[in-house]
């Protein structure tokens, strides 16, 4: 599968239609591969999203739905090229649809403890459930493979989406983002949620120990456990083998200065935990030559994130 440069990538998805048919009994569709815009009113407020059809969707083959969320200040467009270059051939190959929803005011609402009184009332949940509900219902998605990747400010979402709706999600895959602690205690009888979770040790806005996390712009973001904590309450709620299985993955790229620890806890509900030494507020990717420090180039860990997903 091959993609233009991302900005001509967001000048044709501009430019796009979508086209269907539907018969009295919504049992025919004929929907276009590619990449659309739409707008849903939820609590009176028009919220935007864009998704990806793949070449090979069918309204009888039942596609998964992969939700992925933005960072804080960002919008969904702003990770389309990220996303899909690491994962389009394979969301290709698995008739995968995957929904880039856009926060209000660049915040989701994640309930980490975080003061925003811009988004402080905005229900994220019902926008992101109502997503949910729309493409099972209208494209036939399966319900039974719900997933949602996150970056930051997303990931956190990503982690209240899986505790306040968790019969809704089959797994998530929260990068750069740790539970908030008043979450984390008020959701611990929650339904197990498998997890794919991806830290750096020298992150300077999630801090590795937990505690207050924040930006120069913004004092707090949220009140956050430790990643030792956060580890411990999903080994918990996903009653998954305490003892994980370690591997250190391969120094691909050794001047980056840092590595990767890969922890899998085994279980129904399991927990794939990554570790990034030295790491800092980024995704690691798979790259040559080093990019800048604490960005770790030694695998492609968002097309890592999207294999576990679809897995469950």
């Amino acid at each position: 599968m091959k993609y233009l440069p991302v900005f001509l990538v967001l000048i044709v998805v501009f430019l796009a239609n979508c086209s269907k048919r539907v018969d009295d009994s919504v049992t025919t569709r004929e929907i276009h591969s590619g990449m659309y815009d739409s707008v849903i009113i939820i609590d009176g407020l028009k919220r935007t999203f864009r998704y990806y059809i793949p070449p090979a969707y069918s309204f009888h083959w039942q596609p998964s739905l992969t939700m992925v969320l933005h960072g804080m200040t960002q919008t969904g467009l702003d990770i389309i090229g990220t996303v899909l270059i690491n994962t389009g051939d394979e969301a290709d190959k698995t008739n995968s649809i995957i929904v880039f929803p856009t926060a209000l005011y660049g915040h989701w609402n994640d309930r980490m403890g975080g003061l925003f009184p811009a988004t402080d009332t905005i229900d994220d949940v019902k926008f992101l459930t109502s997503l949910i509900d729309f493409f099972i219902h209208d494209f036939n998605c399966n319900p039974e493979k719900i997933y949602i990747m996150g970056f930051s400010n997303g990931g956190m979402m990503a982690y209240r989406m899986g505790c306040d709706v968790a019969d809704k999600i089959s797994a998530i895959a929260p990068f750069i983002s740790m539970m908030g602690e008043e979450a984390s205690f008020q959701t611990t009888n929650s339904a197990p949620v498998p997890v794919f979770i991806t830290n750096g040790t020298a992150d300077p806005v999630m801090p590795w120990n937990g505690g207050v996390a924040s930006t120069e712009t913004t004092p707090r973001i949220g009140i956050l456990l430790s990643n030792d904590d956060n580890i411990a309450y999903w080994v918990n709620r996903n009653a998954t083998f305490p003892v994980p299985e370690i591997t250190c993955l391969a120094d691909f790229c050794p001047g980056d200065s840092c590595r990767i620890l890969s922890y899998h806890y085994h279980g129904e509900n399991d927990i794939v935990f990554n570790k990034v030494i030295n790491g800092g507020h980024f995704p690691p990717i798979r790259s040559e030559t080093p990019i800048i420090p604490t960005y770790n180039c030694d695998y492609n860990s968002v097309l890592s994130a999207w294999n576990f997903l679809q897995r469950h």
